[in-house]
C-alpha cells in the first residue's frame, strides 16, 4: 500500500506500470531490511527508499531512450504549423546556428550527433562529462533563442 501512496504522490503517471511498482517494492524491501527503530519510523524510511529506488530506475531508463536518429535525406518536407519547410532549409538554419557556437562546443555537438555519450565526448576533447553536459545545455538554450 505504501508503494502506491508514493506512486500517487510523486509519480502519478506510472501508477499502472508494473515495472515501476516492482521497483517500489524493491525499495520497500530495502527499507524493511535496513530499518532501525531507534533512528525513526519505518514509514518515513520506507517512503524515502521507495521514492529513491523508483527515481533511480527512471533515470536509468531515460539513458537508454535518448537516442540520436539521423534525418533521412530522402524525406522532402518537415511539417510545422500548416506550412511545409524543405529539409535543406532546416539544415541551413542548423549550420548557421552551429557557426555561432564556440569551436569546442561545435565539436561537442558534432560528436553527440554522431551518437557519442557525454563521457566519450569529454574523454575525446580532454574535459569532464559534467562540462560537456553543461556546455550542451547552454547550446540547447542558445538554439531556442536562435530559432
Amino acid at each position: 500500500m505504501l508503494v502506491y501512496l508514493v506512486l500517487h504522490r510523486h509519480f502519478p503517471m506510472f501508477v499502472s506500470d508494473e515495472d515501476i511498482v516492482q521497483e517500489g517494492m524493491i525499495g520497500l524491501w530495502y527499507a524493511a531490511k535496513h530499518h532501525n527503530a531507534e533512528k525513526g519510523t519505518f514509514s518515513t524510511l520506507a517512503a524515502t527508499c521507495i521514492y529513491n529506488n523508483i527515481a533511480a530506475y527512471l533515470r536509468r531508463q531515460s539513458r537508454y531512450k535518448a537516442r540520436v536518429f539521423p534525418v533521412d535525406p530522402d524525406d522532402m518536407y518537415q511539417f510545422t504549423e500548416n506550412k511545409s519547410t524543405r529539409i535543406d532549409d532546416l539544415y541551413a538554419d542548423l549550420e548557421g546556428w552551429i557557426k555561432t557556437l564556440d569551436p569546442k562546443v561545435q565539436q561537442m555537438v558534432q560528436l553527440r550527433v554522431q551518437g557519442k555519450s557525454c563521457q566519450e565526448v569529454g574523454e575525446r576533447l580532454g574535459c569532464s562529462r559534467q562540462y560537456v553536459d553543461q556546455s550542451l545545455s547552454k547550446a540547447r538554450e542558445s538554439f531556442g533563442r536562435y530559432i
